[in-house]
Formats: C-alpha cells, sequence, structure tokens
C-alpha cells in the first residue's frame, strides 16, 4: 500500500471490478498484453513472414474491422493504433480484445507469456474475472459485492463487526501487497464479533451464538449443526481459522470467499435477531 493510502490521503480501492473498469486495470492488462505480444514482435521485421503477421490481419479483420490491406508495415505504426483502439474501447470490449489475443490465431510461443501476466494484472487491480481454459469467467457477481456492503454498512451491524470486515477488504485489496491471511482473519473475527454482541458475552463462540439464535426462535438444530460444521469453530477457537492458516498458498479467491460467507452470515445473523426481537 502506497504512503499516501496508508494516511488515508488518496482511497484505496474496496470495490471488486466487476461491471466496469478503471483505468488502473485497463493499464495494466495493457502493460500485460504489450510485453508480451507487441514488444516481442518488434524483434522481428515486419513482413508477411512474420510470426505475428496471421494474428494481426485477424485483428483487423474480426477486431478492429478494418480492411487488412491497411496495416502498416511500419511496425511502430500498426502497434500504435492498437494501442489507441484498447485506450478507446469499452470496458467489456478489453476482455474481448484479449480473449481473441489468447485463441490460436496468435502463435502458443506468445500465448504462454500473455496468460499468467494477465491473470496477475487482474488480481492485483480487483477485477472480478480470471482466465479459465482462455475465457474470461467470473469469479464473484453482484450478489456477493451486495452481501458485503450490506454488512459494512448496514446501521444496525455492530461496530465491531463492521471494522474487521472493513480492514478484511482493505488487506485483501491492497494493489502493493495484499495480505490474503490476515484477510482471512479479520473476515472471521466479524463473525465472532458478531457472535459477542448478539449474546452480549464477550467470550462467547460462534456455537454460543446459534444456540442463542436456535433458543429465542425458530432456527433449526440441523441448520445450527451446518453452520457450525461450514465455519470449523470449536468453542476453544480451533478449526477453519488455523487450517487456513497453515495453508502456504492463499488466494485472493480464499479471501474473497470467506469475507463473502462471513458477511452473509452476519447479515443472517442481525436478521434473525432482529425478526425474534
Amino acid at each position: 500500500m502506497f504512503f499516501s493510502q496508508r494516511m488515508g490521503l488518496t482511497p484505496v480501492r474496496v470495490e471488486i471490478q466487476l461491471n466496469d473498469m478503471d483505468r488502473d486495470l485497463r493499464v495494466a492488462l495493457w502493460n500485460a498484453y504489450q510485453p508480451n505480444v507487441i514488444g516481442l514482435g518488434k524483434r522481428d521485421a515486419f513482413t508477411h513472414n512474420s510470426p505475428l503477421m496471421p494474428y494481426f490481419r485477424a485483428l483487423w479483420d474480426e477486431i478492429l474491422h478494418e480492411p487488412v490491406d491497411k496495416i502498416h508495415l511500419a511496425y511502430d505504426r500498426a502497434a500504435d493504433e492498437i494501442r489507441a483502439y484498447f485506450f478507446e474501447i469499452e470496458w467489456h470490449q478489453v476482455y474481448e480484445f484479449l480473449e481473441f489475443s489468447l485463441t490460436p490465431v496468435l502463435h502458443r510461443h506468445f500465448q504462454e507469456r500473455l496468460l499468467p501476466s494477465i491473470n496477475l494484472a487482474l488480481e492485483r487491480e480487483m477485477s472480478g474475472y480470471r482466465l479459465i481454459d482462455n475465457v474470461f469467467c467470473p469469479i464473484t457477481d453482484s450478489q456477493e459485492i451486495s452481501n458485503i456492503e450490506e454488512a459494512i454498512n448496514r446501521a444496525d451491524t455492530p461496530s465491531g463487526a463492521t471494522s474487521h470486515l472493513r480492514t478484511a477488504l482493505i488487506l485483501m485489496s491492497d494493489r502493493i501487497k495484499p495480505d490474503y491471511r490476515n484477510s482471512i482473519k479479520e473476515s472471521i473475527s466479524a463473525v465472532e464479533s458478531m457472535a459477542k454482541h448478539l449474546t452480549n458475552n464477550p467470550k462467547a463462540s460462534l456455537g454460543d451464538a446459534l444456540s442463542a439464535l436456535e433458543r429465542k426462535g425458530e432456527m433449526h438444530s440441523a441448520l445450527r449443526r451446518g453452520l457450525s460444521a461450514l465455519y470449523g469453530y470449536t468453542s476453544d477457537a480451533q478449526g477453519i481459522r488455523h487450517a487456513l492458516m497453515d495453508e502456504a498458498n492463499l488466494t485472493f479467491v480464499d479471501a474473497k470467499f470467506m469475507l463473502v460467507a462471513c458477511s452473509g452470515f452476519v447479515n443472517f445473523m442481525i436478521g434473525k435477531s432482529s425478526l425474534q426481537g
């Protein structure tokens, strides 16, 4: 995280980019594409025998929708046209452009370098998509985002739970050095904070809170057991917290799952509590 973000002078992105694309994400995707495709091609004389010429011809025909006989044989000018197109198109067309570049029309040598670079850019800039089998697939949806926002922003969320969820989101969202491990810990801590609030017991476990909800309302015992099993909690705070913390390669997907799940569970517990008075 940059100094200005740590000091609160500039905002930290906390939203997953699902239906838009900010400039930082677009630039990051270009910086993944350019050195692994355009940049490599500059080593060759740009002629009809260049390994990039079939790709350029297909790109002009199917994506840019321009006459192929207008491709500049001056390589820099052709590359400039691609760059101008990339930065002018709509956000969803950027993904279409990159998907096209991962089809067999582009030589496999270029694709092998391009694909991991794109996924790194997507993760760093909080895109809601990842490349799976050379196709951009959503790794989240608007309902998941809504669950997070509701849990953080609703007036009846206890301040402790709100603080933990917000911290989890910021740790997961850090573009420079994301901290997925501590993001997961903060998400779990939000649920524990909610449990303490509902039972008015600073030492309460999640199991205590679920039992209290069962006694106060209509929560079926099977549902209570299922929720306890899902989160892997026990009264001495073992289970999923320690199992996850022992995992060597935690990812954005792990942190996002726990944030969405814990946000949904905070919303659930507040809703059940309010219904039962």
